[in-house]
């Protein structure tokens, strides 16, 4: 599931070193948005994509605010936090609000 919440000014998200400053906060099902993980920091492109962001990034331009539900499992979360561990639920699914 995948809801574009705000429109971005920017251009698409086209190369791999490309430097992008995100908002990320995920939680399981009906719980508070963070709850399992948050982070505002910058990443690199690529670095998205490697975590199984890449389709979202398919559909977003620079300044985009989208919310998604997916499996648990679909995201590489140790790519997105290599310095904090997180637990993520082995199954089910979780809300991600992406901006």
């Amino acid at each position: 599931w995948f809801r574009l919440n705000v429109l971005g000014e920017g251009g698409a998200l086209d190369t791999a070193d490309q430097p992008v400053r995100v908002r990320l906060r995920a939680a399981r099902m009906g719980e508070r948005p963070g709850s399992l993980f948050s982070t505002e920091r910058d990443y690199v492109a690529s670095e998205l994509r490697d975590a199984g962001l890449g389709d979202v990034l398919a559909r977003c331009q620079v300044g985009d605010s989208v919310s998604l539900i997916a499996p648990a499992q679909a995201i590489t979360w140790n790519r997105l936090a290599s310095a904090t561990p997180i637990t993520m639920p082995d199954t089910g699914m979780i809300a991600i609000e992406l901006s």
